[in-house]
């Protein structure tokens, strides 16, 4: 329609937008696209006033700082496209109101997110670049980063797989470990849903599984290198299998509780804070924490002592990695780390002799 000016004068009355019109009535179906109008347009729109040009402050609204008083650039420009319920095919809005809903966000994800999505991939190294949100966009772009995010988080899973893999020299333990670690993820959830009733979840929480990855992976060697240093405290524990995990467990829950007691305690913490992504992602942190300290108290000793029984006298991947030379530095690296921790275990054990 026409842009009525505030003391009716008629020099001020023009078309309301980018497009020209020829007919005073001014319907859409005569709205045009021309160049030296728009031209004219934006210069008046430059130096429009708030409350007394009203259509062009709507139209300042949309665009950056930098446009206005004269000048006639903008680094930002915002468009808005509404849509009107109800669609075709349908009596009102309330008439199957989820399925007009549907149908909506399904012509806005074909028809705009891929096609905006696609020109900013193509013109990452321009000056023009589109954003968007509203509606499914904003949902479709956050779960694209979600699946490149997974993709990071698959990636770090196998990093993690192969690094225990080669440390340990034991396909049950690495596979047991990245086992116990994706469980305490889903556990940790119930603990937080359930005990907790909290349901929010949102992108950071999908982040913690990094957290857990560090932490499980640090206890499984704090625990192999009490169990390997058991040995030097008594020798009737190569026998004594049974005593040898007793002693294990003792002095690796009380040295993995210390460090996982600190870790869930701060986040633990973060659930006081006014801003509810935090304090939840805290919580939700701290859950998983505990959850996988249990899980090393009462799940791995038996992981332990399962391998022990049956894969001790197997040699590792049929002893292919021996005639690999790198895979035998690091196996020395392994040897190396473990023999100190043996040593500290001997000098503690004679140190509390009478």
């Amino acid at each position: 329609g026409m842009t009525p000016a505030s003391d009716c004068s008629p020099k001020k009355s023009y078309p309301s937008g980018l497009l020209n019109c020829k007919s005073p009535s001014c319907p859409r179906s005569e709205w045009q696209l021309e160049p030296q109008f728009m031209v004219k347009k934006v210069a008046q729109y430059a130096i429009a006033t708030f409350l007394v040009d009203q259509p062009e402050t709507m139209f300042l609204a949309s665009t950056d700082a930098q446009f206005g008083s004269g000048v006639t650039t903008a680094g930002a420009l915002r468009s808005q496209f509404n849509f009107g319920f109800p669609l075709e095919g349908f009596s009102n809005t309330a008439d199957k109101a989820e399925e007009q809903k549907k149908q909506i966000e399904k012509f806005m994800t074909d028809s705009f997110f891929n096609k905006l999505d696609q020109w900013n991939s193509n013109n990452a190294g321009e000056d023009f670049l589109i954003g968007y949100f509203g509606g499914p966009l904003m949902q479709e772009s956050t779960n694209k980063l979600l699946m490149g995010d997974f993709a990071l988080v698959a990636l770090a899973f196998i990093v993690v797989y192969m690094y225990v893999l080669i440390m340990t020299q034991s396909v049950f333990y690495a596979t047991m470990a990245l086992a116990q670690i994706f469980l305490s993820f889903c556990t940790g959830f119930l603990l937080y849903r359930l005990f907790f009733g909290a349901s929010f979840f949102g992108v950071f929480h999908i982040m913690a599984i990094f957290l857990l990855l560090g932490v499980g992976v640090d206890d499984v060697f704090v625990f192999l290198d009490h169990y390997e240093a058991a040995l030097q405290v008594r020798g009737e524990y190569k026998v004594d299998v049974f005593g040898r995990i007793s002693w294990t467990w003792k002095h690796a829950v009380t040295a993995m509780g210390v460090t996982s007691l600190t870790t869930a305690t701060s986040f633990f913490m973060n659930g006081i804070s006014s801003f509810p992504g935090i304090a939840s992602f805290g919580i939700f942190a701290g859950c998983l924490v505990v959850v996988l300290y249990t899980s090393m108290v009462f799940y791995w000793p038996a992981v332990v002592m399962f391998s022990h029984k049956y894969f001790r006298d197997k040699p590792f991947l049929c002893g292919i990695p021996d005639k690999i030379q790198s895979l035998k530095i690091l196996q020395r690296i392994f040897e190396n780390s473990s023999e100190e921790a043996q040593e500290d275990a001997r000098l503690s054990s004679e140190a509390k002799k009478p």
